[in-house]
């Protein structure tokens, strides 16, 4: 039977440290989702070619590097059609020896949960998509988030104020309607406020922003908005805005 209680940080006699361990201690520091720690965006090369810049990546806990950029190549489109890919993390575990890849699924997504990633023998989880309209790649979408450091600097200072604020941080195509940005972690009967800004070309548009036209004052449909829909952060636009990076601040009671 296991030890069911083990001194990691001290001397043992033997290696007792595992990387189970080690990311044990990360899910604790950072929580349990997919995180960047750099400040990177996929470069489209051509239309059958997307770099990954060299990065680290958390995942449940696991540490990646990628240590150079990395080209993933993306199968020819077709005339007349659009298409969506998966470019994803496949992990094994083979007897113990332990190993991860960058991997393309054509059309179609992967079942993977990051909660489930480095738990058992396989684990797929969805590193980004990307968007085909015809023969080009018009555009990408990484599926990470910035490492919560106000939440983390939170935890470290035993901050129990009754307000405490949440920082977003996402890449997205904004598309007209519903833009579903993912669960927060918060109750959603404590959400005081959201408030935010979304990065698009070289506009900073403010949630909310007004459906008014600023040179003429005419109303317009280009409004955004970030609600809740359940438990699910969502922004609602007029209007397409693709390649966009999204800020926001969630203030809520503790």
């Amino acid at each position: 039977m296991a030890n069911e209680v083990k001194l990691i940080t001290g001397a043992s006699g033997t290696r007792h440290i595992t990387p189970q361990d080690d990311a044990s201690l990360i899910r604790g520091i950072v929580g349990n989702g997919a995180y960047i720690l750099n400040d990177v965006q996929l470069e489209i090369r051509s239309n059958n070619t997307i770099v990954i810049p060299a990065c680290d990546l958390v995942i449940n806990g696991r540490h990646i590097r990628i240590t150079n950029p990395k080209s993933v190549t993306i199968e020819n489109g077709a005339v007349g059609n659009s298409r969506t890919d998966t470019i994803y993390l496949h992990y094994t575990n083979t007897g113990g020896v332990e190993d991860v890849d960058i991997r393309v699924n054509k059309g179609a997504g992967v079942s993977g949960r990051v909660e489930d990633f480095g738990t058992s023998s396989v684990n797929q989880f969805t590193l980004a998509t990307v968007t085909l309209n015809g023969i080009n790649i018009t555009g990408t979408k990484l599926n990470l988030n910035k490492i919560p450091l106000q939440e983390i600097a939170d935890k470290l200072k035993g901050d129990n104020d009754e307000v405490k604020t949440k920082y977003i941080t996402k890449s997205v195509n904004i598309r007209k309607g519903l833009n579903y940005i993912g669960g927060v972690g918060i109750s959603t009967p404590k959400i005081l406020s959201i408030t935010g800004t979304v990065h698009y070309a070289n506009y900073v548009l403010p949630l909310s922003y007004p459906m008014i036209n600023y040179g003429s004052g005419a109303y317009i449909e280009w409004g955004l908005s970030a609600i809740m829909i359940g438990d699910v952060l969502t922004i609602v636009s007029g209007s397409d805005w693709a390649n966009c990076t999204v800020e926001i601040a969630i203030t809520y009671r503790n």
